[in-house]
């Protein structure tokens, strides 16, 4: 699951690196891929709490609806990768909690160039 997941923000990473300047759609692409990431993530702790199957059921209902704008990434086209890596297995403990660092990071550090960025002028 979280090979697939790391190839993906792995590929919106490294255009993000090769390039001088953000635009816009660069960053609107980079944070897609965090917000699913962390739905991934809540999708799992769903798992654990009611089961797959339910959970399954509660992503193909959140697919029919309209979505509200702090929805995340739920009914914005993601359910079908959402359900693909549902049905793989879960992974340890440890790769789980690389993941959650590496989904903050992914947030933090932009945040921190940002702010080092507004700080220097």
């Amino acid at each position: 699951m979280f090979e697939t997941l790391s190839e993906r923000i792995g590929t919106v990473l490294d255009r993000l690196t090769r390039r001088g300047a953000l635009t816009e759609t660069d960053v609107g692409e980079a944070m897609r891929e965090v917000r699913l990431l962390v739905e991934v993530l809540a999708d799992r702790a769903s798992v654990r709490k009611v089961g797959v199957e339910e959970t399954r059921l509660a992503l193909l209902t959140l697919a029919g609806s309209k979505a509200p704008e702090a929805a995340m990434a739920a009914g914005v086209g993601s359910t079908a990768v959402r359900l693909d890596l549902l049905a793989r297995p879960a992974p340890n403990r440890l790769m789980t909690a690389a993941m959650y660092a590496y989904a903050v990071g992914l947030i933090l550090v932009p945040l921190g160039l940002l702010a080092l960025a507004w700080t220097s002028r």
